[in-house]
């Protein structure tokens, strides 16, 4: 964690806010998320930065890999043979300084770009969205065409119908 003094006077900053990757596994971890923009300062004495770590990787046995420092998930510990990635850790922005974790702290957050995932499955946090907003898309789309044909209850099961 890093503090930064805002200078007196200062009514915005610019920042450019990356997330740490996720530790590689069977695939590259993902990328972590990247926010950018202009924060308002105004008022603000002190800025708190604290900057994801990578994910780690485990190669034994029943042995989770450990996720990156600022809240990356930690890996499953399966008995397999296979390498196994944690996800990596948050970066944001703050104004209370904490532990990582402390809820004061964390509900200062004023900018955030997410971990990215492990690499089991290879997706960066973009790709991610991206495959949510797909989903869900597809929901709109299958949706709509039972509401076109007044067949809701394919969709919405009934208590006790099956």
């Amino acid at each position: 964690m890093s503090a930064e003094e805002v200078p007196a006077g200062t009514t915005s900053v610019t920042f450019d806010v990356r997330g740490a990757s996720g530790g590689d596994g069977q695939y590259p971890g993902g990328n972590g998320g990247k926010v950018t923009g202009t924060l308002n300062v105004t008022g603000i004495a002190s800025l708190f930065v604290y900057v994801g770590g990578q994910g780690g990787v485990s190669t034994t046995n029943g042995v989770a890999a450990t996720g990156g420092w600022n809240g990356g998930a930690n890996s499953g510990a399966s008995s397999n043979t296979y390498v196994r990635g944690a996800g990596g850790g948050a970066s944001d922005i703050r104004t209370v300084s904490g532990a990582w974790n402390d809820a004061t702290s964390r509900a200062s957050r004023k900018v955030v770009a997410g971990g990215g995932d492990f690499g089991d499955f290879g997706f960066d946090a973009e790709e991610i969205v991206h495959l949510v907003l797909d989903l869900f898309d597809q929901f709109g789309e299958l949706l709509d065409f039972f509401l076109r044909r007044g067949n809701v209850a394919a969709l919405v099961q009934e208590p006790g119908v099956y």
